[in-house]
């Protein structure tokens, strides 16, 4: 039996190839030798760099997710938050804005009564202005008439000491002078009623 000689080694064997280069992976294709053991440690390089890269990839990416997501949801969480700010503020201004027209209204109510209460001061110092000229009036009348009175009792007194003077004169004279008096007096009585 011939041996074939190794093209890869040199060697000789029953097979094409020997046994060592086949597990080593050396072969000739177009007449060009490569290891196959060189490729495939460039392969497994490559897969080992593409699994790496894949996972630097989908790593940055999911960080990037993760990164967008929780911005996204902390977005959301201050939209909400100022949401909630807005709501309870314009539940703020409605009760103050209730407030501020339920005084406004005690205001009106209260200045309406301040207005009625200063015209009724108006037309009381009005009526007092008028009752006091009045007063000084009649305290002037009182006056004057109290005057007349004493001057006509000392005219009744005069007359009547002239009468009791004179009654030893006449007697006719004398009930005269008492008619007279009496009238006069009773005429000053109805003076003063008055």
């Amino acid at each position: 039996m011939s041996l074939d000689t190794c093209e890869l080694c040199g060697n000789q064997s029953k097979r094409f190839t020997c046994q060592m280069c086949i597990t080593t992976g050396n072969f000739w294709i177009d007449k060009a030798r490569f290891s196959f053991s060189g490729k495939k440690q460039i392969i497994t390089n490559l897969l080992t760099e593409k699994t790496d890269l894949e996972n630097r990839v989908a790593s940055s990416y999911y960080s990037s997710y993760l990164f967008k997501d929780s911005i996204k949801r902390s977005i959301q969480s201050e939209i909400q938050s100022l949401k909630e700010r807005i709501r309870h503020t314009k539940q703020q201004t409605a009760l103050f804005k209730s407030q501020v027209d339920a005084s406004n209204r005690k205001i009106c109510v209260k200045d309406a009564f301040v207005v009625e209460k200063k015209e009724s001061m108006v037309r009381y110092s009005e009526e007092m202005s008028y009752y006091q000229d009045s007063l000084s009036e009649n305290k002037t009348k009182l006056t004057e008439i109290e005057d007349n009175l004493k001057l006509e009792k000392r005219e009744v007194l005069s007359k009547l000491n002239e009468s009791i003077f004179k009654l030893s004169r006449s007697n006719a004279d004398t009930m005269s002078l008492l008619n007279i008096l009496l009238i006069s007096a009773r005429m000053h009585l109805l003076m003063l009623n008055k």
